[in-house]
């Protein structure tokens, strides 16, 4: 197996990416590198593999077969200190539906080592840009599906990640959020 190609600070890698469920194979030999500051778009039918390869390059899943690196670090070896740069939002967004939108932004940032005064700014920050100052006060559970998804996007964009990795960012978002969420 050759080395995956390390990205620069901030970026992903993946070398010979598989995995298989069964019999069933979900992804097979992907080779990607997404350097810092680009965007790439992973695009296929239902059943494809795509949230499959997300969660590989994530750690959430194990490869049978393949090596991932984010920010220049084998995934299985990555610690704290990497992953408090990456956000990320994979099939249902971020959010305690007992918590409000400014808690729920809250206890992301919190989870990803801000202190509480820049979390607290951080959270001011994400409900004026994700125009969500009608709902701030309202709990997750209140909220139509595609303010959760806002939500969820302010809350995997809360710590300013350097390598943010989304699942299907746009469900849910009525045209309004859609050019919202693409302009951010």
């Amino acid at each position: 197996m050759t080395v995956a190609p390390r990205p620069p600070q901030g970026g992903l890698a993946a070398d010979g990416l598989s995995r298989s469920f069964g019999s069933e194979q979900a992804v097979v030999d992907v080779d990607l590198v997404v350097p810092h500051g680009e965007i790439h778009a992973v695009i296929g039918l239902n059943g494809a593999g795509k949230t499959t390869l997300m969660r590989l390059l994530l750690g959430m899943l194990r490869p049978d077969r393949g090596r991932v690196q984010v920010m220049g670090c084998d995934v299985s070896m990555a610690d704290g200190q990497v992953w408090r740069h990456v956000g990320h939002m994979i099939e249902a967004p971020f959010g305690y539906p007992e918590l409000t939108v400014v808690e729920n932004l809250q206890a992301a940032a919190r989870l990803h080592g801000l202190p509480r005064a820049a979390a607290r700014a951080a959270t001011e920050r994400q409900v004026e840009r994700l125009q969500l100052m009608q709902w701030a006060h309202r709990r997750g559970r209140a909220l139509s599906a595609g303010n959760r998804q806002r939500l969820g996007l302010g809350c995997a964009l809360i710590h300013d990640p350097r390598v943010l990795v989304l699942d299907e960012p746009t469900n849910s978002l009525d045209p309004f959020g859609v050019v919202l969420i693409r302009q951010l």
